[in-house]
């Protein structure tokens, strides 16, 4: 693991240097724990490496401020002369010395409570992804859809749809939301099946106008225009984002796994390799959601929207893990009024 958040060098004695490491979030003192520490050595990225044999006291400072000083001493160099040649990174490969109680108990502390955190993210992603879905909540999720949508969405129909067609998918919707249906239903469940129905009418009285549905149609095609171009962007920037030409040769066949690994490999090198960081949780995420596994793949997307807020892969796959509640949504949605009939 290639540490490059040192802050500062300082002598503290003749006979040791100081190094300060600050970590930003605890999965990155868990991977330092895994990848580093319980294994003895480490790699730091410094542009004035001291020489090998040098005593070092290492200072890791965790997110929540505490701080663990850990002994060390340089095994091996590579020279900034070096590394410009061969396109190494700077700094040096340190050896930690012999841990005394004390070091090791904060060290303990340190690491249970990054697991604790990442617990916390895995349980509160499972949980999500295992919310039941009662009736309330999909007619509220089914109103807040339909209120989003165009009037030609909201029936069903294509852009080109004519008015024998406004009327024809229209009937289809009363005979499944005609408020009649749901009267001996609770209230909350009545007044909800109610703005739904006036949402489909007003869908309907706009779309039995030529006018109405002419203008609707020159609209919708200017705002796909737009989210054609702005799609194009995107897929250019994210193209742009994933760092390593490997690593987007891998991602674009569908690699996931050899793609995370190649990653994770550039974040040893690198680990505020941010582009690095959030393209590994990407394809983990691809990796799980193959796997079947939508929890798992929620807690790697959401370590990538935290690495990267405007991540718009990330994004887009959690709107993918949205639309599989959509579709629990229509099952409990079809429960509902399977077999209501507006003459009942």
């Amino acid at each position: 693991m290639c540490l490059t958040t040192v802050v500062r060098q300082q002598a503290r004695v003749p006979a040791a240097l100081r190094v300060r490491v600050r970590l930003e979030n605890w999965a990155q003192f868990e991977e330092l724990h895994t990848r580093d520490i319980s294994r003895g050595g480490a790699f730091l990225r410094l542009t004035a490496p001291p020489a090998p044999g040098t005593r070092l006291d290492l200072v890791i400072r965790a997110p929540d401020g505490r701080e663990v000083s850990l002994p060390a001493e340089v095994a091996h160099v590579v020279s900034p002369e070096r590394a410009a040649a061969t396109g190494a990174t700077p700094g040096v490969g340190v050896r930690f010395l012999d841990l005394g109680d004390s070091e090791r108990a904060a060290v303990d502390a340190l690491l249970d409570r990054a697991r604790a955190v990442a617990a916390e993210g895995s349980n509160r992603a499972a949980a999500i992804a295992a919310e039941p879905v009662d009736v309330i909540a999909a007619l509220r999720e089914e109103l807040g859809e339909l209120k989003e949508k165009d009037d030609f969405e909201v029936l069903g129909l294509p852009h080109d749809a004519t008015s024998r067609d406004v009327e024809r998918a229209y009937l289809m919707q009363v005979k499944r939301w005609h408020p009649k249906q749901y009267r001996d239903e609770p209230q909350a469940v009545r007044e909800l099946v109610a703005e739904i129905f006036i949402r489909i009418q007003r869908a309907r009285d706009t779309l039995a106008r030529e006018t109405a549905r002419a203008e609707l149609r020159r609209r919708n095609a200017e705002r796909d225009r737009k989210r054609q171009a702005e799609r194009a962007f995107a897929s250019a920037a994210a193209d742009a984002a994933v760092p390593h030409a490997e690593a987007r040769r891998l991602l674009a066949a569908g690699r996931w796994d050899e793609a995370a690994r190649h990653l994770s490999a550039a974040l040893r090198d690198d680990p505020a390799d941010a582009a690095a960081r959030e393209w590994r949780a990407i394809a983990l995420a691809r990796a799980a959601l193959a796997g079947g596994d939508v929890a798992a793949a929620a807690i790697h997307l959401e370590e990538a929207i935290r690495v990267n807020p405007s991540s718009g892969e990330a994004i887009r796959l959690l709107r993918g893990l949205r639309d599989v509640r959509r579709r629990t949504r229509r099952e409990v949605l079809a429960r509902l009024v399977r077999g209501r009939s507006i003459d009942g």
